[in-house]
């Protein structure tokens, strides 16, 4: 796992002192696990307002 200061979702940058999101690259309703290997960091917008849009067949 990579972490960076853009969100994996649409590549805006993360401001550490503002809000961030922490995100299942696999949800956990999909088999995924809260292991660091499953995380990335995203806009907490990102997560729950763009997230079906972006990846249709993954549940936010």
């Amino acid at each position: 796992m990579s972490w960076t200061d853009r969100c994996s979702i649409c590549g805006g940058y993360l401001h550490a002192t503002k809000s961030v999101s922490y995100d299942h690259i696999l949800p956990s309703s999909k088999g995924g696990t809260g292991e660091l290997e499953n995380a990335q960091l995203v806009h907490p917008f990102c997560n729950t307002g763009l997230k079906g849009d972006t990846y249709p067949d993954v549940q936010a």
